[in-house]
C-alpha cells in the first residue's frame, strides 16, 4: 500500500478546484491498516480524507477495500460541489491503474443512511447496492451471499452499529460495492 500512495502522488496533476495526496499507511480506522489520500481545496486547506481498510488472500490475489469512508474536514467547510464523485473517482481510478489486470479488486463503502442520500449516490455510480433488514438479530438474507460479501457485511455492521441511533437504521445494513 505504500507503493500505491508513491504511484497515486507520482501520476497526480494538480487540479484548479482541487487537489489529492496519499499518506503513507497507518491505523487510523477502525485500528486496521488503512490507505488515506487526503483533498486539499484550491488554496492547499485541507478539504476531506478519504480512506478505507485493504485486505487481501494469501497470493495477493484477490483485495478487498472497505470501508470506504469519507472524513469531511471542519464540519465540512472546505467542501465544494462534484467533491463526493471526485473523491469516488479518483479512488476507484488510482485501484484500477495501480494493480494489474489478474488482480480481483473489491470496493465497499461504509454504512449508507437514508439521511444523507448514499444509496442513491452510489447507485448513480454504477454501484452494487446491498441492503438486509434484521431479524431476531440476525440478516437472514446475508447468509445466501457468499463468504467474502459476509466478511464485508459483518464488519460494516460492526463497526456502523454504535452510530445508527435511527430505529429504522439499526435494523438494516445498507453498503455499495463495486468489483472491478
Amino acid at each position: 500500500m505504500a507503493a500505491l500512495a508513491a504511484f497515486v502522488n507520482a501520476r497526480s496533476v494538480p487540479q484548479t478546484a482541487f487537489s489529492f495526496k496519499a499518506l503513507p499507511p497507518d491505523m487510523s480506522l477502525q485500528d486496521a491498516p488503512t490507505y488515506v489520500t487526503e483533498l486539499r481545496n484550491a488554496a492547499g486547506e485541507l478539504a476531506a480524507t478519504y480512506k478505507f481498510n485493504y485486505f487481501f488472500d494469501g497470493d495477493a490475489s484477490s483485495w478487498q477495500f472497505f470501508p470506504l469512508v469519507i472524513q469531511w474536514a471542519e464540519n465540512a467547510k472546505y467542501r465544494s460541489e462534484g467533491m463526493d464523485r471526485a473523491i469516488i473517482e479518483h479512488c476507484v481510478s488510482s485501484l484500477r491503474a495501480f494493480f494489474v489486470q489478474d488482480v480481483r479488486l473489491t470496493i465497499a463503502s461504509g454504512y449508507l443512511t437514508t439521511q444523507r442520500h448514499g444509496r442513491a449516490f452510489f447507485e448513480r455510480m454504477g454501484w452494487q447496492l446491498h441492503s438486509y433488514d434484521k431479524q431476531g438479530g440476525q440478516y437472514p438474507l446475508l447468509a445466501l451471499q457468499p463468504a467474502p460479501m459476509q466478511f464485508i457485511a459483518r464488519r460494516i455492521d460492526d463497526i456502523s452499529m454504535p452510530f445508527r441511533t435511527d430505529e429504522a437504521e439499526a435494523g438494516t445494513l445498507c453498503f455499495a460495492v463495486l468489483d472491478l
